[in-house]
């Protein structure tokens, strides 16, 4: 065995002496290219034999083999093992464009390969020390050295850069595509504006879900509707209906929506972005906004994703919505959970706060405003709804930063809902009894345990299931991230899968 090494370990010094990496390396760059024109993930892949001819070329083709192992490495390996007639490819290199996969690693050791020389790391699949790395393994009867191109001079990191633009390209051009087709689908009405990509890039948000889109609602009229959709464990029984407040969008719910989807009681969960919040279109004009019309499109939401019997968590307005939902949607809401925001729907302190953030040119500026106060000492941290008396309870680290609450409304032409949810806490006040103020003032009473409204939709107190409001109930600012602890959250699945 020693003097097998030993012989293998002269010829490789001999071959990186005597042989240049140039001509294999364009080689397996070209056969990438044809695995890019021909659709597929471009990585391509040679083998050269012990005095450094190219004996075996591939590039990647499973979907037009429709063959899950038709990688760019197998598919060189068996050209190069069927050019010598054999299997073992004793003192053969291995150029790949991108470090190999479990599959690939493993073919190539069974092979016996000397080298393997690959221009890019992979490090979500890489088997070649990225992720794990068989190669390694001392215990295995061969082994094949392991070179990344960044370790073999000049030449090497430029065909490695090349690669990996060839890589780059392709995944960019894949998404304008997914982008244009979804556009298409979707076009955008002309009274109405949407949020860029751009707006929501590099914003830390995890939110563990399917992020989805609808246009076909009949109360949308051509809008389109964001939401996320994620399931829990097979055999849950419990729909989920996450509705956010004003200010806040579907990012307010990324914790929750990761601690419900853990749940074993959990069946399905959906997380809308309201129109004119979030990724969701923005009309331009606030006569759009009328609360019915958003209840009547959560509604159409229910039945076009089939949620049974859903549990509303709601927050400030979107509490409110959820239950003027439920008195519409025929008995696919069983209870509502209603999650505080600010001071009491329609108080006049939320009506004078609302008022105040419809003014606002920007979002991103009040809230920058609000944390540059509480940094520098000189102001409360948090102001009531009103701004007349200051919160001493108000919330030391936010679930969202201000940039990711205000990235849907990237400026004024952005927040007709601003002002239109402001004129709805002025109706509520001044007509209580009428439209949205009625249930409003019903959800701002204390409830027993399932104390139903008018509709037979239980309103929960969640101390029914040992939840008790957060030290941040009373700041406007607060989203359901900073309300809810993950105990909360288990305690309040377990309740309702009962």
């Amino acid at each position: 065995m020693r003097s097998c090494e030993g012989r293998t370990g002269k010829l490789l010094s001999l071959m990186d002496d005597r042989l240049s990496h140039s001509i294999p390396m364009q080689a397996a760059l070209e056969q990438a290219r044809l695995a890019a024109a021909a659709g597929e993930v471009p990585i391509g892949a040679v083998v050269c034999d012990a005095q450094g001819r190219i004996i075996g070329r591939g590039h990647n083709a499973p979907i037009a083999n429709h063959d899950p192992t038709a990688h760019a490495e197998i598919q060189a390996l068996r050209q190069a093992a069927a050019c010598l007639g054999n299997y073992r490819l004793d003192g053969c290199r291995v150029y790949i464009t991108l470090e190999p996969c479990t599959m690939c690693a493993g073919a190539m050791l069974h092979a016996r390969v000397a080298q393997v020389i690959y221009a890019v790391p992979e490090p979500r699949t890489g088997a070649a020390g990225s992720v794990i790395d068989p190669f390694a393994v001392a215990q295995l009867n061969h082994q094949t050295r392991v070179l990344p191109a960044a370790g073999l001079g000049p030449e090497a990191e430029t065909w490695a850069q090349a690669c990996a633009g060839l890589l780059q390209g392709f995944f960019r051009d894949k998404r304008k595509q997914a982008l244009c087709l979804h556009q298409a689908s979707h076009p955008l009405r002309q009274d109405a504006l949407r949020t860029p990509d751009g707006c929501f890039a590099g914003l830390a948000l995890a939110a563990p879900a399917e992020s989805r889109y609808t246009s076909s609602l009949p109360a949308l009229a051509g809008l389109r509707l964001h939401y996320l959709e994620a399931h829990g464990p097979s055999g849950g029984t419990v729909d989920w209906l996450l509705l956010h407040g004003h200010p806040g969008w579907s990012a307010g719910f990324t914790k929750v929506l990761g601690w419900l989807q853990a749940q074993p009681s959990t069946r399905r969960i959906l997380v809308p972005d309201l129109v004119g919040f979030g990724r969701s279109d923005k009309p331009k004009k606030t006569a759009f906004h009328h609360p019915a019309l958003h209840a009547r499109i959560l509604v159409e939401l229910l039945a076009e994703r089939d949620l049974q019997r859903a549990v509303v968590l709601g927050q400030g307005i979107g509490a409110e919505l959820g239950l003027d939902a439920a008195r519409r949607a025929s008995g696919r809401v069983r209870a509502l959970w209603r999650l505080p925001q600010g001071a009491p729907w329609p108080s006049p302190d939320h009506a004078a706060f609302l008022k105040d953030l419809a003014a606002r040119p920007l979002l991103v500026t009040a809230l920058r405003a609000r944390d540059a106060s509480g940094r520098a000492g000189t102001g409360p941290r948090h102001a009531s709804p009103g701004g007349s008396q200051p919160d001493p309870t108000g919330v030391t680290k936010r679930a969202l930063s201000p940039q990711a609450l205000a990235a849907p409304w990237p400026d004024k032409g952005h927040q007709a809902a601003f002002v239109a949810m402001a004129a709805w806490a002025r109706v509520a006040q001044a007509a209580p009894e009428s439209g949205m103020g009625g249930s409003a003032a019903a959800i701002a009473q204390t409830h027993e345990e399932h104390e139903a409204d008018a509709s037979g939709c239980p309103i929960v107190d969640p101390a029914a299931f040992g939840v008790t409001a957060s030290a941040a109930a009373s700041d406007p600012w607060a989203q359901p991230d900073d309300l809810l602890a993950a105990s909360d959250v288990a305690r309040a699945a377990a309740y309702f899968g009962h």
